[in-house]
């Protein structure tokens, strides 16, 4: 059994964001991002030292907090 996980089909070819471009999607601050990231609200991928963001985790942010006031 593989350990893998498998990314759905949608995103699996989706280009991976930096800190600085995932602040941008978000119109906010790169400070505000990485406190996002620490609280895990923003889920991330670690490639050695580098942080990068799939387009998934930012809209999956911005779903969970749609709709409400």
């Amino acid at each position: 059994m593989s350990k893998t996980a498998k990314l759905p089909v949608s995103t699996a070819n989706a280009p991976l964001l930096t800190r600085k471009e995932g602040a941008a999607s978000l119109n906010i601050a790169l400070r505000s991002l990485d406190h996002l990231i620490t609280a895990k609200e923003i889920r991330i991928v670690k490639i050695g030292k580098s942080i990068r963001i799939t387009p998934a985790a930012i809209e999956d942010f911005i779903a969970a907090r749609e709709g409400g006031n």
